[in-house]
């Protein structure tokens, strides 16, 4: 029957099947095609619901007086049929009608107030809405005796950073960094006042988190206090020697030094362990483009430049650093080397005491000479007092600890008879 249906018709199975295949993907194609228009008209709604937010927001806005509206900032939430809109308010002082932010010191008022509303929603894709508007303040609105204070941070490279919220005491206003790196203060009672931010992971040259400037507000001017401020690095610090056989091999230390000329005084940062370490590891550091000299022990002698200028270009401790970046640096701790003898004989297993004598330096170490009566002790560059004796009769001598190789072995000749020992 079937064949014979197929015969008779011309239409085959083949062909019915196809058909109902077009006729499935049209279909889906309509209803696609439903569901997109569906889908950008709930998105149209949603928008024009956040744009009357804002327009809304603008309105309460500039029924305000202006001493409310003064580095006024504020969020809140809408429900609009069940759905949230985040309404997000903020003025700003502006020096022209322009509209032109800009962080620069001048004799000029704040004279304009910009005012933005910008609305965000989970029922919106792409930006939120925002709608900003310039208004003056009726002339005297805000008293006398005011002045404006702008607050600019820069990076490593003095590229402005953006987005920091700043906060300023008196008043405890907040304002986020524009896109000069400039949070702008209208209109602050004269006279002393802070300004305070912080980010986790960021710090100034000094390397402080939350960190808080400190300004001078002058009547009818605006004062500017500016620092860099960018995304903080770390260097993991390891440690070497050659030994009495010319030999390069690892060693230990106590403390460190990072030092760069753009660090506070006293132009370096100390990190310390409670007992000598294969590692030290130095965090939180400004990423200086121009780098880190590193170097073991925490005072000013112990910086090798101070006996050899150029000692960086020529020696290991050097390290360049950039925001969030890990770097690592092996430092050179150059050997006091001692010979300890009695009468011109060895003394065995001499007890040797190394102390440092430079300014603030305090590093130290107490060692037991070998079967040869030497003693190779490394230390931080710098002056050092040492000290060897045989358990009954002592003997001191100062040494500078300054070539990279170590020092060339010196002699110390306990007297004879007895008398004290090195502590």
């Amino acid at each position: 029957m079937l064949r014979s249906l197929r015969r008779e018709d011309g239409f085959g199975l083949a062909e019915v099947l196809a058909s109902a295949a077009v006729l499935t993907i049209v279909v889906l194609g309509v209803y696609a095609g439903l569901d997109g228009t569906i889908s950008v008209s709930g998105q149209n709604k949603a928008r024009t619901v956040a744009a009357a937010l804002a327009q809304q927001d603008q309105e309460q806005l500039r029924a305000q007086r202006a001493t409310q509206l003064s580095n006024h900032s504020s969020t809140r939430t809408v429900d609009v049929s069940g759905v949230p809109y985040t309404v997000d308010s903020r003025t700003t002082w502006i020096s022209d009608a322009s509209g032109t932010e800009s962080c620069s010191s001048s004799g000029r008022r704040a004279d304009y107030l910009k005012i933005s509303s910008s609305v965000t929603s989970p029922a919106m894709k792409g930006r939120p809405v925002l709608v900003e508007s310039i208004i003056a303040p009726p002339a005297g609105g805000l008293g006398g005796s005011r002045g404006n204070l702008a607050v600019q941070l820069v990076d490593q490279a003095g590229a402005p950073v953006v987005g920091i919220g700043v906060t300023v005491t008196p008043t405890e206003a907040t304002q986020s960094t524009n896109s000069v790196g400039c949070a702008f203060f209208g209109h602050l009672p004269a006279g002393s006042a802070s300004a305070r931010f912080g980010r986790a992971g960021w710090v100034n040259p000094g390397g402080v988190t939350n960190v808080v400037l400190t300004a001078a507000v002058a009547s009818g001017a605006t004062s500017l206090s500016s620092t860099s401020y960018a995304q903080a690095a770390d260097v993991t610090v390891r440690f070497d020697t050659i030994n009495s056989g010319g030999a390069l091999v690892p060693t230990k230390a106590q403390a460190i030094a990072v030092a760069n000329a753009g660090l506070p005084a006293p132009g370096f940062r100390a990190f310390t362990a409670a007992a000598p370490r294969d590692s030290i590891d130095a965090t939180g550091l400004f990423p200086f483009a121009s780098g880190y000299g590193v170097y073991a022990g925490t005072c000013a002698a112990a910086n090798p430049t101070v006996y050899t200028p150029d000692y960086w270009t020529r020696n290991s401790g050097f390290v360049t650093t950039g925001p969030g970046s890990h770097g690592a640096v092996t430092v050179r701790m150059p050997s006091i080397r001692v010979a300890v003898r009695r009468s011109g004989a060895i003394v065995n297993a001499a007890h040797v005491v190394v102390r440092a004598i430079g300014s603030g330096c305090t590093d130290s170490a107490i060692v037991t000479g070998d079967s040869q009566g030497n003693a190779d002790v490394p230390m931080p560059f710098g002056p050092y007092a040492v000290c060897a004796d045989n358990g009954t009769q002592k003997v001191s001598a100062n040494v500078t600890n300054f070539q990279p190789a170590g020092t060339a072995r010196t002699t110390l000749s306990i007297p004879t008879g007895r008398g004290t020992v090195c502590t």
